[in-house]
């Protein structure tokens, strides 16, 4: 929804230049999995600094992590994130241009 939101003035534009609706279909929800990627890569570093301090932390400790793992969480948060954005994707193809240029924000 934030894509949708903060782009909604760039959408309305690049549909009165004559971008199809599936093209602004593909733009939104390509952004969307971005985001859901680069969450991804960053939460991936987190888990990695976190499981090599763990043991010096606590005697005992043991943590294992795998790649398959880490392929686990990519697949949760791009299927959640298309999931998400599915609907928002599809709506603001139904928008009317000139309403979203006067209507969003300008950056």
């Amino acid at each position: 929804m934030e894509v949708t939101r903060r782009r909604q003035t760039s959408i309305g534009i690049m549909r009165i230049m004559g971008m199809q609706s599936h093209g602004i279909f593909l733009f939104v929800f390509a952004r969307a999995i971005l985001i859901a990627g680069l969450g991804w890569a960053i939460a991936s570093l987190l888990a990695l600094l976190i499981a090599q301090g763990l043991p010096l932390l606590a005697t005992g400790a043991n943590c294992h992590l795998t790649v398959g793992d880490f392929f686990q969480v990519l697949a949760g948060a791009i299927l959640c994130s298309a999931i998400g954005v599915t609907y928002h994707a599809y709506a603001a193809t139904r928008w009317d241009p000139m309403t979203a240029i006067n209507t969003g924000k300008v950056q």
